[in-house]
């Protein structure tokens, strides 16, 4: 829990933070042929990190009412989003070794 709160989200947020910027950038171009996939893409960074907000909110309830299956549901669910996040959020901002890194780099 600690790792998503002071790595993954701050990290995820600064993303969004630099996709609402070209966002609006590519929105005050009439012909911007990127707005759509900027807009996908922001969209898709913002639902994984609210899917993350939210599983951690609800990991830290379940963990202090003591319920182990539905821990690790919610610990995968956590999983899955992160996961989709560290593909989406640019490589240099991501807090961590992805899977690639650990596998062929490092």
């Amino acid at each position: 829990i600690s790792i998503v709160k002071t790595l993954i989200i701050p990290a995820v947020l600064q993303y969004e933070h630099i996709l609402a910027a070209s966002l609006r950038g590519t929105i005050s171009l009439k012909n911007a042929s990127n707005k759509d996939s900027v807009q996908k893409l922001f969209m898709e960074v913002c639902r994984e990190s609210e899917k993350t907000f939210k599983n951690v909110n609800k990991l830290e309830k379940q963990i202090a009412s003591q319920s182990p299956d539905k821990i690790l549901t919610t610990m995968s669910d956590l999983r899955s989003a992160v996961d989709t996040l560290e593909g989406l959020v640019e490589r240099k901002l991501w807090p961590l070794p992805s899977y690639t890194d650990m596998m062929f780099i490092m």
